[in-house]
């Protein structure tokens, strides 16, 4: 498989939770906020 590919199918994702090391995960200001209030 070529990288090109390889790149393609790790970044896009059907269903169920993305990987926080995933391509296309944005970490959003929501995301720190949840966190933050859940280890509190």
């Amino acid at each position: 498989m070529n990288s090109a590919l390889e790149f393609t199918y790790d970044y896009y994702h059907v269903g169920g939770s993305l990987r926080p090391n995933a391509p296309s995960y944005v970490v959003r200001q929501a995301d720190q906020e949840l966190y933050k209030l859940l280890r509190s």
